[in-house]
């Protein structure tokens, strides 16, 4: 029962780690295959035994570990079984990569629809991967800042308050007290503990919270860059789908069959919008979702029509991923401001405070 368990919980381990690089690399070789003449099954067979000739034993413990394993295994058996590729890749591609996916597969193009993805998914993992790089110099100063002020109050302050009362100490040195008490406090650690879950559930929420409620949160951090990354990274899915000539209303359809459940719920309101004759950006627009944007669902309403909807949609997602970039840029130079004024001001407090003890306590034992 344990090493069901366990394997079940590695698989599901595999499957969030199997990411856009990995895949991007599996569905170029996959599509020159497939163009080649090759059925699916005996593509992702043959770059299965590739995977597996890179370990001289393929049962060794690297080898049944290795991701690209896992996945060509599981989506070769799959499609064994039947399957339809789009259904033997379900667990391990996203759904706006999986609609276009199906897309491709029920007009005969699947390695136009791979190429497609591979356009589409590697642009926003790019900007993903800037944006979670540049968070991490706040995240290092934000810890730096927390630890100075633990060494305030438990290295700094206490000893010296045994020789001299802080009531006593010049004016620097005193603002180490509360700084020290501060860091020292059960308050301040249930106060950080509460902000790290808390911060834990909204990341959590973010797929998974749907309903009008959480419409009053769209536009607040994490929920609004999440809006903005999902609302591109669907406008650039629904281009392609445009362009192999899918109706609207079928195009959200198909993507919400496959979205989580934020995204599906959205989705869904937009395309009974859509089949009821009602223009797609107004429909969302109507919706009240306030996805993917007022402003985009604008754009949108005035490129409909037009011959050159697929490419103008295409170009909005592009710019509104360069546009959601520099917002978020700008949110983390703030932040990183910040921790590094606080980081410099508790140093400079610690720093003068201690030389100004050390003076107060040399004056006095003379």
């Amino acid at each position: 029962m344990a090493a069901v368990w366990l394997e079940d919980a590695l698989l599901k381990l595999a499957r969030k780690s199997w990411g856009a690089k990995k895949r991007s690399a599996f569905y170029r070789r996959l599509a020159v295959y497939i163009d080649n003449g090759i059925p699916p099954r005996q593509a992702v067979k043959r770059l299965l035994a590739q995977i597996e000739g890179r370990y001289k034993n393929p049962d060794s413990f690297w080898a049944t570990m290795d991701v690209d394993r896992l996945a060509l295994t599981e989506i070769h058996d799959r499609l064994a079984n039947g399957e339809r590729f789009s259904q033997a890749i379900a667990d391990w591609a996203p759904a706006s990569e999986l609609a276009i996916l199906r897309a491709g597969e029920g007009s005969g193009e699947l390695p136009d629809a791979l190429r497609s993805v591979l356009a589409g998914s590697s642009l926003v993992a790019k900007v993903i991967t800037r944006i979670v790089f540049s968070m991490v110099e706040p995240a290092v100063m934000s810890l730096l800042l927390l630890y100075l002020l633990y060494l305030i109050g438990t290295k700094m302050v206490p000893p010296i308050a045994q020789i001299a009362p802080p009531s006593t100490w010049p004016f620097l040195a005193k603002l180490m007290v509360p700084l020290g008490a501060m860091a020292t406090s059960p308050i301040f650690y249930g106060v950080l503990l509460v902000l790290v879950l808390g911060t834990v559930a909204a990341f959590i929420s973010l797929p998974r919270w749907a309903g009008r409620s959480r419409v009053w949160v769209e536009n607040a951090p994490p929920w609004s860059i999440y809006r903005r990354l999902q609302g591109a990274q669907w406008m650039l899915a629904f281009s392609k789908l445009s362009r192999a000539g899918i109706p609207q209303s079928e195009a959200l359809l198909l993507q919400s069959e496959m979205a989580s459940p934020w995204m599906a719920e959205r989705l869904r309101d937009a395309a009974i919008r859509v089949k009821n004759g009602s223009e797609i950006g107004k429909a969302f627009a109507d919706g009240g979702y306030g996805f993917p944007d007022r402003v985009v669902a604008d754009d949108m309403t005035a490129f409909s029509g037009s011959p050159d909807f697929p490419r103008l949609v295409e170009e909005l997602a592009r710019e509104w991923l360069a546009e959601t970039e520099s917002k978020i840029q700008g949110l983390v130079t703030v932040l990183t401001i910040g921790a590094t004024l606080g980081v410099n001001g508790v140093f400079l407090i610690a720093v003068v405070g201690m030389t100004q003890l050390q003076n107060l306590l040399t004056a006095a034992a003379h």
